[in-house]
């Protein structure tokens, strides 16, 4: 898995469809107000660990939403990390929608 990541990163695992690609990938974050955030939604492609990196901040109700374009992601692809790798406060991922795949993180 890249030994680039930070050993203070959040991962959690998705899975999505292998050849849908329209649409976003939605994520929601849970986490301090106002708190600064980044990380990225990473996969494995023919062999090598790809990643879209994201960054955004928590509103004032500690709300984070980020959106990335399923075309960023190669067909094919099924599975892989989202990761958090900086926060200024705290913050955990509370869902993510892939088009109809709807997964709710317990």
């Amino acid at each position: 898995m890249g030994a680039e990541e930070e050993s203070t990163a959040i991962l959690y695992p998705f899975t999505i469809s292998g050849n849908d690609r329209n649409g976003n990938f939605t994520i929601n974050f849970k986490g301090t107000p106002n708190s600064t955030n980044n990380g990225c939604i990473g996969y494995s492609y023919n062999g090598d660990w790809e990643k879209i990196e994201w960054e955004g901040s928590c509103d004032g109700n500690g709300n984070l939403v980020v959106e990335v374009p399923m075309s960023k992601i190669p067909a094919g692809v099924t599975s892989g990390e989202i990761q958090i790798w900086w926060h200024s406060g705290d913050l955990k991922m509370t869902d993510y929608k892939a088009l109809e795949h709807h997964h709710h993180h317990h």
